[in-house]
């Protein structure tokens, strides 16, 4: 994990109507007010995640599930019918690949697959390949069950006879960078190239925000994930890393604030939003911050548990289409 989904110079900015230097008190120093607003904004971001159910940046999952059964379907009586994983994590941006077993065997007897034998359920943004991948889309919609090649996942050993491992990248990616990127240059320098790559995504940096495309990621210390006994090993990029875009930066970005990286993200705005008003709850907790926010109608003066409760409610409404339903 790198980033919280908000830093403090964000919360700073946005229209919250707090007096950030109040927080966590009067005499605090600099370097006070910022470890304890990144602590707000990480326990936001927490909270965000939690809500949902699921976490929401961009993340290698691996996944086991046994089936025949619920999660893990076989639409015919067949080895000749594909299977239906229903992931616990969505969207699903890219497949990886797998391994499957016999259920009665103890330890498993893995059996790589690559990732041309997944495909994505369906598709509702990007366009899908043989390895399962395409781009998040800013909604609360998604892919959120992969198809395994038959032979697989079949009755032929039982109800619950199959044991699948799958590995795939979820969610909306999410970084910072970490070095000065300068303007006329494609290539940044991040703290997580997780499901970067072909992503579109945003530059949050005031009035140089710009959006970007990536075209390509590599990875410091990528994943490497071994399949099926050692037979198979996939390099998965995760971590500090590079990205390419597809075109030259317009700005140059290295506002760097009390060591603050610049926000590089695919998040949809909404999401952030409702970060910035958990954040806003936290402050509020407390009842010692008198603070005049806009409402509708008008705009009243709140304090204390009931602004909290409020900003706590809103945020949530705003995340109901993200939230994992079990």
């Amino acid at each position: 994990m790198s980033i919280p989904y908000v830093l403090p110079q964000g919360l700073q900015n946005a229209p919250l109507g707090i007096a950030w230097n109040q927080i966590p008190d009067l005499s605090s120093s600099p370097q006070q007010r910022f470890a304890e607003q990144l602590n707000i904004s990480w326990r936001a971001t927490h909270m965000v995640d939690a809500y949902c159910n699921m976490v929401l940046r961009a993340t290698l999952d691996t996944e086991e599930q046994l089936g025949p059964d619920y999660w893990l379907s076989n639409a015919g009586n067949s080895s000749n019918s594909p299977a239906r994983l229903h992931a616990v994590r969505w969207p699903i941006i890219q497949v990886i690949g797998g391994q499957f077993s016999d259920a009665n065997a103890f330890p498993p007897s893995w059996q790589a697959l690559d990732a041309t034998k997944f495909l994505l359920d369906y598709s509702v943004s990007g366009v899908s390949s043989t390895a399962g991948t395409q781009l998040a889309g800013p909604a609360g919609a998604g892919p959120a069950a992969i198809l395994v090649a038959p032979g697989v996942v079949s009755f032929a050993g039982g109800r619950r006879g199959t044991r699948l491992n799958v590995s795939y990248i979820n969610g909306w990616p999410h970084c910072g960078i970490t070095a000065t990127a300068n303007a006329g240059t494609n290539t940044l320098t991040v703290d997580d190239v997780t499901g970067w790559a072909g992503a579109f995504g945003f530059i949050y940096d005031d009035d140089l925000t710009e959006q970007i495309n990536v075209t390509s990621v590599v990875a410091n210390n990528p994943t490497v994930l071994s399949l099926g006994g050692g037979s198979l090993t996939i390099s998965v990029p995760t971590g500090p890393g590079t990205v390419t875009l597809a075109s030259n930066l317009l700005y140059t970005h290295n506002r760097m604030v009390a060591n603050q990286p610049t926000v590089m993200s695919c998040l949809p705005e909404s999401v952030l939003w409702a970060t910035m008003l958990m954040a806003a709850s936290i402050v509020f907790t407390r009842g010692a911050t008198a603070t005049a926010i806009q409402q509708m109608p008008g705009s009243s003066v709140n304090t204390g548990q009931a602004s909290s409760m409020a900003l706590t409610k809103q945020a949530q409404e705003i995340l109901q289409p993200y939230k994992r339903v079990l």
